[in-house]
């Protein structure tokens, strides 16, 4: 095997930098000797981006796999959900036909509780201010345009763009 083939990616990258600050040192002037550790990291480079590519694949294949799995089980949970609260009302529904608060067996009971007080909001306007929060909510799309028309905003500013990887394609 040759060893190219072996060479890790952080070896790669060193030799390409110690290649690049040697050719820097010779003001621009390649040696064969540096030719072919560039051939060499490029070999090597290429091998490594189709390994890390298939690894990156079977990564996101496994995560579909997983995603297709979690929206099966989140439809089970669904339905169970449904069949438990359907239960509940049937129970409740019987124990007031019965006019019973409460039931008991060996292992489990039922009762029925008043809900605590809750309020009906009929209408907002005619509350008293001190009855009302407002919420300052920043406007980003207008202050994104008006940054980029050059319009100076105190307190909003661009954030520098990050760089991300985008692969394998």
């Amino acid at each position: 095997m040759s060893e190219a083939l072996t060479l890790t990616l952080y070896e790669i990258s060193s030799e390409l930098h110690d290649v690049i600050a040697q050719v820097i040192a010779l003001e621009g002037e390649v040696t064969d000797e540096q030719l072919a550790v560039l051939e060499k990291c490029e070999k090597g480079l290429a091998v490594k981006t189709d390994g890390y590519g298939k690894f990156l694949r079977i990564i996101q294949t496994a995560g579909m796999v997983f995603d297709e799995e979690a929206k099966r089980l989140a439809k089970k949970k669904s339905s169970l959900a449904a069949l438990e609260k359907r239960t509940k009302e049937w129970i409740f529904r019987n124990m007031e036909l019965m006019g019973k608060d409460k039931i008991e067996g060996e292992l489990f009971s039922f009762r029925i509780q008043n809900n605590p007080v809750s309020i009906e909001v009929y209408d907002a306007e005619e509350l008293p201010e001190e009855y009302i929060k407002m919420v300052r909510t920043p406007r980003a799309n207008e202050i994104k345009a008006a940054l980029k028309k050059g319009i100076e905003i105190p307190g909003a500013r661009f954030n520098p763009p990050k760089r991300h990887l985008v692969g394998p394609v």
